[in-house]
């Protein structure tokens, strides 16, 4: 007993000792993993759930498992589930690899009025092994951006490898013994080639491929159900390739490139600030097995073609996703414009007396315990910070931070097996993963990037606050690792595959980990995967890491342009109306079907309407505004909403709802909403009020204006347009929007430039200010003056009060907008004087409200602008957050006169950038000759170079067309681009059916409005022609008596 009690006190003194040399609070648990101030695991804890242990691959593949793709499938299942590399399909089988090009295979109904369309996977032909009937299982030996490699196995050896590339029309295939064997579910029609040909041409299920064997091959099976491919020695390759049409032409051309064989895909990026760009290169490297040809026949989705001149072969797939076309080559890039972000949203509008009352009736309890629903309550808290910071509102913002940190630390901390919230790392999959977890996320590898979306967004905007808490030294190494687990920028980093949840091909995201679906991998909320791609934008800018600044940019803008093209259809051309089909929008996309679904029990019909649609909405931030880029289809989506629910008002998420709508009718939707709706989880009432009023008071997004910084907007309000910065650094930034404005944001602010005057810049801005009072040191004259809305001037508690500002020199001044803190004037004078003696009222009032007055008056000669108050609004003294003036030191500016532009062709003259011609003076010939054919491949007209600007107005195409005998759907564009045709900003667009406007050959006016002025500085109009729909019509150019023409607007 004695011994015992001795060996006791010896360890209790070596606890003690341990305990002074390693306090608790360091204590490193067994499996942990240090990251700047925070930890994970990789060690999964006991009784938790992960992904399975076991991953169809060969060794070739190796580092992070690309799960979450088109290809998943065939790494989590003996064989795999069909897949989508479209314009084919495939299988990997017992029996073999099927293949197959998915057609229209059915379409129907669904509960709550749910609609869907298949093009499922069907069975056209099965490639075997001609020494195996059966097949041990399917592996992934090889992944790269879009294209895999999968192999069959019988027990440990590869008896079929096959190359499937997502966009090809081919097939590549080694088989290391054994001869290729084809089997057909009929016998197939073979339209070219006998038993001693290399390659065949056959049909069967109505579709044609072509079967491309090496030089000295010979086929047997010839009129049966199974041909097999007698190879000759030492070759072991074979290819098909599914073809347009069953011409030996085609055939032929095919068969030409058939033998330079795929072996890596990679995608890359790049964002130009000054062009707001981002140029997406698509790079396919390939080996020629014959010859000496390594171009390869490429196939283009929609948002892969749409609005990027490539040149184009004659063959075309019908696919799910619309029409794909074809190229020849290696490569090709895809521009797309980025039209900016927002952290917050302006104050412009909102009482801010009301305001605070929201902001303190906030919670900043985050509560749920999952990663999804955790997420949206941080989402909900995340959403206060700014405006509470711009609304001195101190408290609510430290509660809010406060809150934000410690969820967020709680999660980036490991602190054992009965820690309650952490992240686990899973070596084999190559995955972190959040616990305690939700749909699917751990054993599925499941949506990811829409619960780690609002992690990275809420540690964004700590980081507007705290540049420290956001240190790689700190937290942001965590948050660093979740943007890697859900988006790998780093090729060399195997910890994660590269851009885990983002197909670079198909342009959006994935939400299943597994794809075990016979409709192959699918994602519903594409708007989370957009608010994941904003949060990164955030994130990289504000702490600096340029890569993933860009990285988020380009997410962003190619999974917006996947969403106008598969999921809004805006521009009509994917989703089949022609059945029962009867909705404009797809809530799910799945590599074989679309549908307006949802994986969860609306209840209702009215709930089904408002849910299925809102799925695509939430959450609204300010890194929404790409929903507003058809505000036409705005209002027709929130009105077929209302049709599909049979209700008059949203039945559910009516915040999210009317947030949406003010991107097309903010007075109407604020006029719906009020502080007693229902926010929706992820969503505050406050950031809601402002939004509303923001809108409703700037106007809506302007896409025709972009900036040559990351964080800003353009509001657009009748012809007024409205610039908005959000400068996050630690010193002042001057941004430069593309029609010329510039905007000076002070540090650490939202900078509201309004730039409808006869000058877009604000003249007051941070020149000297006078007060005849201040409250204190805190609220000095300067603030008022210095472009940053969370300062202020405050003014002792008395009257009469002014402050006033001297611009330097003398300016015509006809406007000012006065940002009223709480304390606001109730009667009160705008004044103005050349010699800060004499001063002239220009503006006066007795019944100030307070928030933000545009105030406007007759253009006055002023060096000295002040306010002048008379009587306070409140008991307090009178405070301004800014008090902005609007003026020009000269004149007003002159504008082109209105230009008649008639369209003639390049046998006439030739132009660069290559294209036809635009010329002021119309041709001598009569008739109706020369003409051109306007197809689904657009054709451009570029005017010579202009100096000049054409003032806001109609712009008007009047065009000469057939009567193409039915629905030929014509949309005309008008672009500013480069002399070199770069660079292209939209002016506007319609989209007019010629063959309804007349009859023979006769003329239809498109009349596209454009409310801002358009500036050309050594640059050129592009008129660019498409069918978007329809048959094909005849256009004439410039004859006398059928002028096809372009008219600007006037002085």
């Amino acid at each position: 007993m004695k011994y015992s009690k001795r060996i006791i006190n010896i360890l209790l003194i070596l606890v003690f000792i341990l305990t002074m040399v390693w306090p608790m609070g360091s204590y490193v648990f067994a499996g942990t993993i240090t990251v700047g101030a925070g930890s994970y695991t990789d060690t999964l804890p006991s009784g938790q759930v992960g992904p399975p242990s076991t991953v169809y691959k060969t060794s070739n593949l190796t580092g992070g498992i690309p799960t979450n793709s088109w290809e998943s499938s065939i790494l989590w299942s003996q064989y795999s589930e069909a897949m989508y590399p479209h314009p084919l399909s495939v299988k990997f089988t017992a029996n073999g690899l099927e293949v197959g090009r998915p057609q229209k295979s059915g379409e129907g109904t669904s509960a709550y009025t749910g609609r869907f369309v298949l093009w499922q996977h069907r069975v056209d032909m099965t490639i075997k092994n001609s020494n195996y009937s059966s097949y041990t299982d399917a592996r992934a030996d090889k992944i790269t951006d879009w294209s895999f490699d999968g192999v069959l196995t019988s027990g440990s050896s590869t008896v079929l490898k096959a190359t499937i590339t997502k966009g090809s029309p081919y097939i590549y295939f080694d088989f290391p013994t054994g001869k290729p064997q084809i089997v057909f579910p009929a016998v197939p029609t073979v339209f070219y080639g006998n038993s001693s040909s290399q390659y065949l041409g056959i049909t069967i299920n109505g579709v044609s491929y072509g079967l491309f064997a090496p030089a000295g091959a010979t086929w047997s099976g010839i009129g049966t159900t199974t041909l097999t491919c007698n190879l000759p020695s030492g070759k072991t390759y074979f290819s098909i390739a599914v073809l347009p049409d069953n011409t030996t032409s085609t055939l032929n051309y095919f068969k030409d490139r058939a033998y330079a064989f795929i072996t890596n895909t990679q995608v890359s990026w790049s964002y130009n600030p000054n062009t707001s760009e981002v140029t997406t290169t698509f790079t396919i490297t390939t080996t020629a097995k014959e010859g000496s040809n390594l171009d390869t026949i490429i196939c283009l989705y929609p948002h892969q073609w749409r609005n990027n001149s490539l040149s184009y072969l004659p063959y075309t797939y019908n696919t799910v996703r619309g029409l794909m076309k074809t190229i020849l080559g290696r490569s090709f890039t895809t521009k797309y414009k980025y039209y900016g972000i927002l952290p917050t949203m302006p104050l412009n509008g909102s009482d801010l007396s009301t305001l605070n009352s929201l902001l303190n009736s906030e919670s900043t309890t985050i509560s749920s315990s999952d990663t999804y629903w955790n997420g949206k309550e941080q989402n909900r808290v995340s959403s206060i910070v700014q405006l509470a910071k711009m609304n001195n509102n101190t408290t609510v913002m430290n509660s809010a931070i406060s809150a934000l940190k410690n969820n967020l630390q709680d999660w980036f901390t490991y602190s054992g097996t009965s820690d309650s919230k952490y992240f686990y790392y899973n070596s084999t999959w190559g995955t972190l993963i959040g616990y305690p977890p939700s749909y699917g996320t751990n054993d599925q590898i499941n949506d990811h990037h829409f619960h780690y979306g609002y992690f990275i967004n809420a540690a964004a905007q700590i980081a507007l606050v705290d540049k420290n808490w956001a240190s790689q030294n700190q937290w942001g190494g965590m948050v660093n690792l979740l943007i890697k687990d859900i988006a790998n920028w780093e090729r060399t980093d195997t910890r994660f595959p590269f851009l885990r949840y983002f197909d670079p091909y198909e342009g959006h995201s994935w939400a299943s980990g597994h794809a075990n679906f016979v409709d192959g991998n699918n994602q519903e909320s594409f708007s989370e995967a957009m608010n994941a791609w904003q949060a990164i934008i955030i994130w990289g800018t504000v702490t600096g890491q340029t890569a993933i600044r860009d990285l988020g940019i380009y997410l962003y803008t190619t999974e917006a342009e996947a969403m106008y093209n598969y999921v809004f259809d805006l521009y009509n051309d994917v989703i089949d109306h022609s059945g029962v089909y009867n909705w404009h929008y797809a809530s799910l996309i799945w590599g074989g079907k679309y549908c307006a679904e949802i994986w969860w029990d609306a209840g209702s019909v009215a709930n089904f309407a408002a849910q299925s649609r809102g799925i695509e909405l939430l959450p609204i931030t300010g890194g929404s505004f790409y929903l507003a880029k058809d505000k036409t289809y705005v209002q027709n989506y929130y009105n077929e909403m209302l049709t599909q629910a049979g209700t008059s008002e949203p039945s559910s998420w009516r915040d999210i709802w009317y947030m949406y709508l003010a991107l097309a009718n903010p007075s109407l939707a604020l006029s719906k909403w009020n502080t007693s709706i229902q926010n929706e989880t992820g969503q505050s009432k406050s950031f809601t009020y402002v939004w509303l009023n923001a809108l409703n008071t700037l106007g809506t997004p302007d896409f025709g204006v972009t900036a040559n910084y990351p964080l800003y907007q353009v509001f657009n309000k009748s012809g007024a347009k409205t610039y908005v910065v959000y400068n996050p650094t630690d010193s002042q930034l001057t941004v430069t929007f593309s029609d010329g404005k510039v905007v000076n944001a002070a540090a650490n602010s939202l900078v509201v430039d309004n730039g409808s005057s006869s000058s877009a810049t604000n003249i007051a801005l941070n020149k000297p200010a006078t007060a005849s009072s201040i409250e204190n040191s805190n609220y000095p004259a300067s603030y008022a003056f210095d472009g940053n809305l969370s300062t202020r001037w405050s003014s002792a508690f008395s009257d009469p009060q002014w402050i006033a500002v001297d611009l330097g020199a003398i300016y015509s001044v006809n406007k000012v907008i006065l940002y009223w803190e709480t304390a606001y004037g109730k009667s009160f004078q705008i004044q103005v004087s050349t010699d800060n003696t004499n001063w002239t009222t220009v503006y006066s009032t007795t019944n100030g409200t307070g928030g933000v007055n545009e105030i406007t008056f007759s253009p006055v000669n002023a060096r000295y602008v002040r306010m002048y108050g008379t009587e306070r609004g409140t008991q307090w003294g009178y405070s301004l957050w800014e008090f902005e003036v609007y003026g020009t030191p000269s004149g007003s500016a002159s504008y082109l006169p209105q230009t008649t532009w008639y369209l003639f062709n390049q046998q006439t003259s030739g132009v660069t950038p290559s294209g036809e011609n635009l010329q002021t003076s119309n041709s001598s010939v009569t008739g109706w000759q020369p003409t051109t054919t306007i197809s689904t491949t657009t054709k451009h007209w570029y005017s010579p170079v202009i100096n000049g600007t054409y003032k806001a107005g109609t712009w008007q195409f009047i065009l000469w067309t057939n009567s193409p005998g039915s629905s030929s759907q014509v949309k005309v564009e008008i672009y500013k681009v480069n002399s070199d045709g770069s660079g292209a900003t939209l002016i506007g667009s319609q989209t007019i059916d010629v063959n309804t406007t007349g009859t023979g050959n006769h003329q239809s006016v498109f009349n596209i409005s454009n409310s801002s002025d358009v500036s050309f500085n050594s640059q050129r109009i592009r008129v660019s022609i498409t069918k978007v729909s329809g048959v094909d019509c005849t256009i004439a150019y410039n004859t006398n008596d059928f002028p096809t023409r372009l008219i600007t607007p006037g002085q």
